[in-house]
């Protein structure tokens, strides 16, 4: 789209040249012009005889208002012409660099098939999203060259570029394989690319309104902890329950709390996802970026909270740098004053846009980002962050809490992480294939999950599988244990030693215990009357029961060498099924019996057995009236 000169307006302003857009917005008749048609209609008005002020006060008297720095796509404006933020969205294909240098809007053409796509600057996303409205693409997009955008973005501001200049572009859109651009090195002259698809994703093709409705799916734990994969515990900065959703949910669940929010570049947008995860947006997360060795810790730091670290300066006058970030450590024996940007508080990030006055330390910061675990809040020796703006932290420098207060020193190593989208990794349809540090509680992994460990271990879950005894009501008593002979196995086990105090916490077996039980359940346990008593534990292992405290006094004795045995399910059922979950080792035969002698609802003892194979296994309650 060439320049329209009645759209545009060039205007004196002192010793300044005020080039602003003034035609229609982005939802009217807007018109947008390159780059170089605009150093070319400014020249052209700069060879008149004369100007035609108010509106276009340029002519051959005026020094050279712009200069093309070799290519079409690098344009300079110079002696005091000058756009401002909202005329820079009508203007295209290229750079613009002005005020000598002070201000730079860099050029960006995006690459790919993605109709919608967010922009995110200094860790915040840019919430103008003028490039996705209707008018804008179809004047800048090129289908010969699959690009869907193009625009520029201010990344100079004040003599001080803004994050380096680095820019992460995403395309988040629900129903489509997500993707993200990093420009991890800082924009240069001309167009900048990110490549960004929108492929449609056929593991994700339920409605946002329907996925919003699965709230059981939760993350129990936000930061460090251990999840235990066939008895071996792995550190995961995440413990996702996925509730009573299959696997492929929790997918569509992840990417549901990552997408895209806000209008479309001029289109509302009423759907309420504005979710938050670990103290951050969810369009702006992203999992782990860096994992930090730290040394010398002090104080305690809270997950998650924001950490910065930088480089120490002394608080004089003229000490701080217009447009960088700084972080006050301590206020010295005066309080300072910053002006325009005061705040004497230890700890404020804040941005310069003044001059420092008094005595203290303060630090530039030259990075910030999310504490989403570390490994020991009071004494850590390793943190995982997510890098939000600046660079990662290197050996020696500090990183602090900002919500805490705690510290810790880089201890030499500093490694990169691969960050995938959505943060749990990718769906199978059945299965989840895991990204960083991103953790599935015990009971929902199963055999063909693959979550990755805080050290990037891949881990393969044993199989779970479930038992489920189907048509009950919450009234019926279920018992499943193994069977032997179409009853229970009263002989399973034997106890190896008598029982008969207060107080017994654990109870050993003379063999060792199946591990194809429960990891917490119930057994049945012969006492000296003849009677099987239910007991609970909460954990096995060997040949050894992990209980409550539990009195074995009295007429509760037990005898060493009396009968044992697991009971799989053992209680009322509570609803229309009732389930045991387990690990797989071998085909078991589970004998199953339920009864329900409650008024009214009395039925036939019913019993029956069931093969729990490498897939689970299942029985139904035939209920016949006994009333």
């Amino acid at each position: 789209m060439a320049f329209v000169p009645g759209d545009w307006s060039i205007t004196r302003n002192g010793a300044a040249l005020d080039v602003r857009y003034i035609g229609a917005d982005h939802t009217g008749a807007a018109t947008y012009t390159r780059t170089i048609e605009l150093h070319r209609a400014l020249q052209d008005f700069a060879d008149n005889e004369f100007d035609t002020a108010p509106d276009d006060a340029l002519s051959i008297i005026d020094q050279t208002p712009s200069d093309r720095g070799g290519v079409d796509t690098n344009i300079t404006l110079q002696n005091g012409c000058n756009i401002d933020d909202a005329s820079s969205q009508f203007i295209y294909d290229g750079s613009i660099t002005q005020d000598s240098g002070d201000t730079i809007y860099d050029g960006i053409q995006v690459f790919g098939n993605a109709s919608v796509i967010q922009v995110i600057q200094n860790g915040v996303r840019i919430d103008d999203d003028f490039w996705n409205y209707t008018n804008n693409k179809a004047a800048t997009s090129d289908a010969a060259s699959s690009t869907t955008h193009r625009f520029m973005i201010k990344v100079r501001a004040n003599g001080v570029d803004i994050d380096g200049r680095r820019l992460l572009g995403t395309q988040r859109e629900l129903g489509t394989t997500y993707t993200e651009f990093f420009i991890g090195g800082g924009t240069n002259r001309g167009n900048n690319v990110l490549a960004l698809t929108a492929n449609q994703d056929n593991n994700n093709q339920t409605s946002d309104a329907t996925i919003a409705t699965w709230d059981t799916i939760t993350n129990v734990t936000e930061g460090y902890n251990l999840i235990s994969i066939g008895g071996v515990n792995y550190p995961f900065y995440s413990e996702w329950n996925v509730g009573s959703q299959s696997k492929n949910d929790f997918f569509e669940r992840a990417k549901w709390i990552q997408t895209r929010v806000g209008d479309i570049g001029g289109g509302a947008d009423t759907r309420d996802l504005d979710q938050v995860i670990y103290g951050l947006q969810g369009d702006i997360f992203r999992g782990v970026t860096h994992s930090v060795v730290i040394d010398t810790p002090a104080g305690t730091f809270t997950e998650p909270e924001r950490v910065t670290w930088g480089t120490a300066v002394d608080i004089t006058a003229g000490a701080f740098v217009v447009g960088n970030t700084y972080r006050i450590v301590t206020a010295g024996t005066t309080d300072y004053t910053l002006i325009g940007a005061a705040d004497s508080a230890v700890g404020t990030i804040f941005t310069a846009t003044g001059v420092g006055v008094g005595t203290g330390t303060a630090e530039t910061i030259t990075g910030w980002g999310q504490l989403l675990a570390i490994d020991s809040v009071t004494a850590g020796t390793e943190c995982w962050i997510q890098l939000l703006a600046g660079v990662a932290p290197a050996n020696d420098q500090s990183i602090e809490g900002i919500t805490s207060g705690a510290t810790a020193l880089v201890n030499v190593t500093v490694s990169s992480e691969t960050v995938q989208l959505p943060f749990i990794g990718s769906s199978t349809g059945a299965a989840i294939l895991g990204a960083f540090g991103s953790g599935i509680e015990t009971d929902d992994l199963g055999q063909n999950d693959r979550p990755i460990d805080l050290t990037g271990t891949t881990r393969t879950p044993p199989n779970n599988v479930t038992y489920t005894v189907n048509n009950t009501i919450s009234t019926d008593y279920v018992i499943s244990a193994n069977n032997s002979g179409g009853d229970f196995d009263f002989t399973q086990l034997a106890t190896n030693a008598t029982y008969s105090t207060a107080g017994i916490t654990s109870i050993v077996m003379t063999t060792s215990i199946p591990t194809d039980i429960p990891s917490s359940g119930t057994l049945r346990i012969e006492l000296d009357t003849g009677a099987y008593r239910r007991i609970t534990y909460s954990s096995f292992t060997g040949s050894t029961f992990t209980l409550p405290s539990t009195d074995f006094s009295g007429s509760n004795s037990v005898t060493a060498g009396n009968n044992a045995f697991v009971t799989y399910i053992d209680g009322l059922a509570g609803g229309t099924s009732v389930s045991a979950t387990y690990v797989y080792n071998t085909d078991r035969t589970l004998f199953t019996r339920v009864r329900n002698a409650n008024i009214g609802f009395e039925i036939k003892t019913f019993e029956t057995t069931a093969l729990v194979g490498s897939g689970g296994g299942s029985s139904t309650v035939g209920r016949i009236a006994d009333f």
